[in-house]
């Protein structure tokens, strides 16, 4: 998992321990629930996989996931930016592993 979401963090242009730490900063933060969304439901890795990686509860991962599932079939910007983010993962990353 670990290099999947390095992969995800250079393509989305934030810091791979950024990512990994528990800051509360807005855009670091919504790059963090898009790598959460895309483990999940793309590379089908569990809530508690994802938590325990991350170093956060189930919950917590859980909330961030379905906010993030809510925004991406609400609003054109975010379901926009997935798109691109699972068309890097399918051709980059290549869905391998999981």
């Amino acid at each position: 998992m670990e290099s999947i979401i390095k992969s995800l963090c250079e393509y989305l242009n934030v810091q791979y321990e950024d990512v990994m730490r528990k800051t509360n900063n807005h855009n670091i933060s919504m790059q963090r629930n898009y790598i959460y969304y895309i483990l999940h439901y793309d590379f089908k890795f569990s809530i508690n996989q994802i938590g325990k990686c991350f170093k956060r509860s189930g919950r917590e991962i859980n909330y961030r996931i379905s906010e993030m599932k809510y925004r991406i079939e609400y609003f054109k910007d975010y379901r926009a930016k997935y798109v691109d983010l699972y068309d890097y993962a399918l051709n980059h990353i290549g869905f391998k592993g999981c």
